[in-house]
Parts: C-alpha cells; structure tokens; sequence
C-alpha cells in the first residue's frame, strides 16, 4: 500500500492507534499516517545525544516512549508522555537508575518498567500515567 523510507534507524517494535503508525528510532519517535505512510510529526529532545526510543505503547490518546541513553549513564534515561494525534508533551520523567526495559507495559493507568543499578540488579517500577 506504501512505504516509507526513514532517515535513521527504527526499532523493531512498532504500534498503531488512531490512524497513525509509532516507530521509536535512533534519536526520536516517527508517527506516521496508516492511509498514506507520510510522517504526521516527530519526536526528539536531544537529536545530537544519540538517545534510542524503546517500543512506543498507547494509552487513551497518549503515546509513551522511554528514551534510553545507549551508553551506561545513570540520569539520562526518561519518560515521556506525548498526545498521539499531535507530538505534544504532557509529561516527562527523568529515570534516576539506568532504563533496563524495552518492552514496558501499561494497565490499570500505571507504566510497568524494569530498571538496573550496581551488579544489573534493580527495581521494578510503577508510575502513573
């Protein structure tokens, strides 16, 4: 029907919801129109940190993505909250132990992910979405 070529490197976990597909790149989250393959909007806080974005998981109208710092810096890794038809962000966290989940979970309006500290030993977390 389409395809779309990317400029960076996508994930290889991808969502849809509300007529638009979620890819978490190298460096940012793409939404792309499900009818047309367009891009609708993106995402990036920092494009020169070379951050990744782990597996985008929607929640009402809100996309979450966790971007994880490819190197082992412990504050780097966040959260972010955007409304899905439009890339706006309602909110960010900023994970003060290092990411470990790529493959986070939503239920019952909290965001399940895993973390790791001193040894790859650490917590599992539960925010509220």
């Amino acid at each position: 029907v389409w395809q779309h070529k990317l400029d960076t490197r996508p994930s290889k976990y991808i969502v849809e919801s509300q007529g638009l597909v979620f890819v978490g790149c190298n460096e940012k989250l793409v939404a792309l129109d499900t009818k047309t393959g367009n891009t609708k909007w993106e995402f990036s806080d920092d494009p020169e940190g070379y951050p990744y974005f782990a597996y985008p998981v929607i929640y009402n109208e809100t996309v979450i993505i966790c971007k994880k710092n490819p190197v082992q810096v412990e504050n780097e890794d966040c959260i972010y909250a955007l409304e899905a038809l439009t890339g706006a962000g309602k909110w960010k966290i900023r994970i003060t132990v290092k990411l470990q989940s790529s493959l986070h979970v939503v239920a019952s309006r909290l965001l399940y992910y895993s973390s790791h500290a001193t040894l790859w030993i650490g917590p599992i977390v539960a925010v509220d979405v």
